[in-house]
């Protein structure tokens, strides 16, 4: 593969997030919006600034009175389905993974958009949640070394024991298949991200309409995954699912991504500490600052 070393262009990041105001869809839509500026301002800035593109995917336009996006970034967004054709997300007393969560579907939607209007030369696809910070410096070496050419899914392998939640978005709430299938599943958790390669990105989007739609956006993809041919799994725990404190001192500056960030001031200080610049240079080798 070649791209220069200080070039991001192959790469496609997908932001997923909500900024609706429907509490039944989305959970506080003004912290999902800060969470998403803060991005902006610091590894997103970073990533578009070397050539990466960004997406941002919501359920709901961008709030007028938070200011316009960077004309960088695509911002796209998916109404969700009535309210009495889905068990929607956030509801009192019910797990969340007992009903539905949009994140599901708003993640086919934007891969298949990003598969339709973004060059060919992107040949890498990242999904993360709107509480990650993604290094991108430490991600792109990685996929310096996989080629764009094969089947392959890369991101922090979980395997999930239990039963899978089915919804069927066309059909009122009476006619639910609600009949939970057993399974054990590995799937690459998705809120810290993981990538795609173009070829199995097209594959997926081309049998996605095939696909039962499942409660848990990670759980999801990898159930629809199967149903690919060729595909390659790469367990990479670099995608750490908590914030830097929680990852072991002598791993986190080996880390391509932390999640479940507080808020805006978090991030801001993840990107000092941990970002392409400012004060990389003072952690040291086993992630600790000097």
């Amino acid at each position: 593969m070649s791209w220069a070393s200080s070039s991001f262009s192959p790469i496609a990041i997908g932001i997923v997030t909500c900024t609706s105001n429907d509490r039944h869809r989305c959970d506080h839509a003004k912290r999902h919006v800060a969470l998403v500026q803060a991005q902006l301002r610091t590894w997103a800035a970073d990533a578009l600034h070397y050539g990466a593109t960004i997406v941002v995917a919501s359920d709901a336009p961008w709030p007028e009175e938070a200011g316009p996006l960077p004309a960088e970034v695509h911002y796209i967004w998916f109404p969700v389905p009535s309210p009495r054709a889905l068990r929607l997300g956030f509801q009192r007393h019910a797990s969340r993974e007992g009903v539905f969560r949009p994140e599901s579907n708003r993640t086919r939607q934007m891969l298949a958009h990003a598969l339709a209007v973004l060059p060919s030369s992107v040949r890498f696809f990242v999904k993360i949640d709107d509480d990650a910070y993604l290094r991108l410096h430490r991600l792109a070496p990685l996929l310096r070394l996989i080629d764009p050419a094969r089947h392959v899914y890369l991101g922090s392998v979980r395997t999930s024991w239990g039963r899978l939640d089915p919804v069927n978005g066309d059909r009122e709430p009476h006619e639910q298949n609600n009949t939970k299938s057993d399974h054990v599943l590995e799937y690459a958790m998705g809120g810290a991200g993981y990538v795609l390669t173009r070829p199995l990105a097209e594959q997926l989007a081309s049998r996605v309409q095939e696909c039962t739609l499942y409660n848990g956006e990670d759980k999801d993809l990898a159930v629809c995954l199967r149903s690919c041919q060729g595909i390659e799994a790469v367990n990479f725990p670099g995608f750490w699912y908590g914030p830097p404190e929680t990852a072991p001192p002598q791993q986190r500056d080996a880390m391509v991504a932390f999640h479940k960030l507080n808020g805006a001031a978090e991030m801001e200080l993840v990107h000092r500490r941990y970002g392409m610049h400012a004060e990389c240079a003072r952690v040291d080798a086993g992630g600790d600052l000097i």
